[in-house]
């Protein structure tokens, strides 16, 4: 029960769970604010951005969520969370 935080990721390297998850969480984070960024200047180009902004923001959590869970499962190795 001791390793099955831990794996070995494509390297070789040892990789904690926790630590992969902080990581991706990260990078989650900084691509949610670019996101966001690029979502709120797209919908200022409409002429009543108050309309567009709940498909843009559900858009946003959607690929942040993706993004985010990719780059968990890219740090943590090959195998995720099957042993």
């Amino acid at each position: 029960m001791n390793n099955a935080y831990i794996r070995k990721n494509k390297n070789g390297e040892k990789s904690n769970l926790a630590v992969s998850v902080l990581k991706g969480l990260l990078c989650a984070l900084i691509f949610a604010a670019v996101t966001m960024l690029v979502l709120c200047a797209a919908a200022m180009r409409f002429d009543d951005p108050d309309k567009v902004s709940p498909i843009f923001g559900v858009a946003a959590m959607l690929l942040t969520a993706l993004f985010g869970g990719l780059m968990t499962a890219k740090f943590h190795g090959q195998r995720g969370l099957s042993s």
